[in-house]
């Protein structure tokens, strides 16, 4: 059986500069097409936030919510993407931005 980088690998390179722009974006689309879409549980592992934190923000997604301090929410983004991983869900990072709902938490302390 072959794979997608079987295929990128068998068509040929061409030399001029906006050609290969054209060829690297339609065969790097190719291969990720093929590998599939990115599971919540890979996105704990590369993304980051810049390292402040600011308000506390509530982040949920399908019943399963995370509230903790923040930087504009990336924070409580990849804390709830863990803890989507931690319970075994496969949902795809694009599935779970699309129906997240992060907000401002409500303390009580004003």
């Amino acid at each position: 059986m072959r794979t997608a980088l079987d295929l990128v690998g068998a068509v040929p390179v061409p030399h001029k500069p906006r050609a290969l722009l054209t060829w690297l974006v339609l065969t790097s689309t190719l291969a990720m097409g093929c590998a599939g879409e990115a599971s919540v549980c890979d996105s704990v592992k590369g993304d980051m936030c810049n390292q402040c934190y600011g308000d506390v923000y509530t982040c949920t997604y399908d019943e399963v919510s995370v509230t903790t301090r923040a930087c504009e929410g990336c924070q409580a983004r990849f804390a709830l993407y863990d803890e989507l991983c931690a319970l075994g869900r496969t949902d795809s990072r694009a599935e779970v931005d699309a129906a997240m709902v992060c907000e401002i938490a409500d303390t009580g302390a004003r």
